[in-house]
């Protein structure tokens, strides 16, 4: 059976293995890009065979320096509510394609939602996270959001590739070569493609690059203003906090829909889907 680990065993071995080592590539497969190893249609990209083929090499590469987070019988913790962080309903039928068709390598995988969960639940650490590991270090961010942007979030990006919002990976022949020109001349590569940062990730891997790799997930999206998470449009401004001060929002329309999304929140948490979530 598939097991994955909480968000903070995740967090103590991705922090872990950042320190002690110079090689380091975490990748995150969720439910969509599941649903596209199946050969269905997800969120902004559309299934192709070269997609399927490449999504599935990138999950069965099997070395300790190699990680990857997975959206896929991970455990409810503590203050997740359904729409923000809860199991996905179709869990157990995306756990079974996965085991019937002995597409999983790894006894135990990482969590898939480590920096969204620290980052709204417990932003100091993730804070801590970014001091240390990702904004004194020389990178390169692949994605659609702007470079300012990505910026206030990551710190300075020496180099940016620019890709499309959706359908990424159709035009992965044109972006790709920045990518790989220019690799070796940084310390960290953060992929913000979708389902297409796997493929960065297999890629770079495979060529056997000396950096470190990161999937951060969606956190830039709540930095955006881009409502493309339940989480983001009931916790997202939390994310504000992980942030140096200087970039923080802090206007009065920022602080109202704030108080929007914890109202939300609070009555999922406590009232609409009660039933479901863990005592905290």
């Amino acid at each position: 059976m598939i097991k994955t680990k909480t968000t903070f065993e995740t967090y103590r071995t991705i922090d872990e293995l950042l320190t002690k080592n110079k090689k380091l590539y975490y990748t995150r497969f969720g439910d969509g890009d599941i649903f596209i190893m199946k050969g269905v249609n997800a969120r902004n990209h559309r299934t192709d065979e070269n997609l399927v083929n490449e999504l599935h090499e990138a999950f069965t590469i099997e070395d300790p320096n190699y990680r990857i987070g997975l959206s896929v019988n991970y455990p409810c913790e503590k203050k997740m509510t359904k729409g923000v962080f809860i199991p996905f309903e179709m869990n157990d039928d995306l756990s079974l394609y996965l085991e019937k068709n002995d597409i999983f390598k790894n006894d135990v995988y990482e969590s898939f939602i480590f920096f969204p969960y620290i980052a709204v639940f417990y932003p100091e650490m993730m804070f801590e996270f970014f001091e240390k590991h990702i904004r004194p270090k020389t990178k390169m961010f692949i994605g659609s959001t702007d470079k300012d942007t990505a910026e206030k979030l990551y710190g300075k990006i020496d180099y940016y590739v620019n890709t499309p919002g959706r359908f990424a990976y159709e035009t992965i022949d044109e972006w790709w070569p920045q990518i790989e020109n220019n690799a070796d001349k940084v310390d960290l590569v953060i992929p913000s493609a979708g389902s297409a940062s796997k493929v960065i990730t297999k890629r770079l891997w495979y060529k056997n690059f000396n950096l470190q790799v990161l999937d951060v997930g969606s956190l830039i999206d709540a930095v955006d203003g881009k409502k493309s998470r339940g989480w983001i449009r009931r916790k997202g401004h939390k994310v504000q906090k992980i942030l140096p001060k200087q970039y923080r929002d802090k206007s009065l329309s920022f602080r109202l829909n704030a108080l929007r999304g914890d109202f939300n929140y609070w009555y999922r948490r406590y009232i609409k889907y009660r039933h479901l979530n863990k005592k905290s």
